[in-house]
């Protein structure tokens, strides 16, 4: 009996660019799957369009986009998925960033300092440290090390 799995979606930027049925959407389809590096092969005639794959040609209906993934692979992908699963990337939730290393950290992983800055929690350490009173000079007031230090000069 086939199970079903758990999958992820390959995180990351694509481009995209959908048919609408017209030569000239085609054309210009063609044109930036030529211009792409690597390029990309497809195969267009009056009203049909498919993408060539290693495995096999891969129609695209009238309004299915053709998707460019970022290692150069083509696809084309049916309106009704690609709406599903991808967001525009204006609309894209976009990464924190901490203000000291510039690393991207979700939102709820930064902590304000009072500068204004937000910083990870690695660099949060580092600031807490550094603002941390002087603890040697309290060392070097201790009485009892004081002492061992005198009886131990002649």
């Amino acid at each position: 009996m086939n199970q079903p799995r758990q999958s992820q979606l390959i995180p990351g930027e694509i481009l995209a660019i959908q048919r609408n049925g017209t030569p000239h959407r085609d054309i210009e389809i063609a044109e930036w799957m030529e211009r792409s590096q690597p390029y990309g092969e497809y195969r267009a005639t009056t009203g049909a369009f498919a993408v060539i794959t290693p495995t096999e040609d891969l129609p695209a209906g009238p309004d299915d986009w053709i998707v460019r993934f970022a290692d150069g692979r083509f696809m084309p992908c049916p309106d009704r998925v690609f709406t599903a699963i991808t967001i525009a990337a204006a609309d894209a939730p976009q990464p924190s960033l901490c203000s000291e290393c510039c690393d991207p950290a979700p939102f709820a992983e930064l902590y304000p300092i009072p500068s204004g800055a937000q910083l990870c929690t690695d660099c949060l350490l580092e600031y807490q440290f550094l603002q941390a009173p002087d603890l040697s000079a309290e060392l070097d007031r201790n009485p009892v090390r004081r002492s061992t230090h005198q009886e131990a000069r002649p």
